[in-house]
């Protein structure tokens, strides 16, 4: 990550010297795909870990507003959820600023996802213990969830790509 000044500069308040990398050390490495503030200003990124001996996973990284991983979120600021086959990977995430539950949506085995973690990176009330995986639709068809927004009455709004 990168956060930078109105003027375009790096914020060296931020991290070490305006970026952030870091790897959970259950994988070999990360990748992020999208990132979000909660109610708390705390930065949530979601994306992919390559998991030794498991392969591609969802990764979901939480830090506090100066670039340090929150240790109250899953292990040391990291939550790998299990809730979703691999390989899996985010595309994006939402966190309801009034309860803190983050739902991240993305690709599982060929399946678009959505899933709901609680603000401490359990699995919430949603779904089959907390995701909704959708089968593709015709043998041999690919679905993923892209994009996430939720409406004026909570309803969660996810699109995304179905392909052959």
């Amino acid at each position: 990550m990168a956060r930078y000044q109105r003027d375009g500069s790096l914020d060296q308040s931020f991290g070490d010297g305006g970026l952030v990398t870091v790897v959970p050390s259950w994988a070999r490495s990360m990748e992020a795909y999208a990132v979000t503030l909660d109610g708390h200003g705390r930065i949530v990124v979601v994306g992919i870990a390559d998991a030794f001996g498991s392969g591609q996973s969802v990764a979901v990284a939480r830090f506090t507003g100066d670039g340090r991983l929150d240790g109250t979120f899953g292990a040391g600021g990291f939550a790998s959820p299990s809730l979703v086959p691999s390989p899996a990977w985010a595309t994006d995430v939402y966190v309801d600023p009034m309860h803190g539950k983050i739902t991240v949506v993305g690709i599982a085995n060929g399946q678009f996802f959505v899933m709901r973690l609680t603000d401490d990176s359990a699995a919430a009330p949603f779904g089959i213990n907390g995701a909704v995986l959708a089968p593709p639709g015709r043998p041999n068809e690919q679905s993923q969830a892209d994009m996430i927004t939720v409406d004026a009455y909570g309803r969660l709004v996810v699109a995304g790509v179905t392909s052959q």
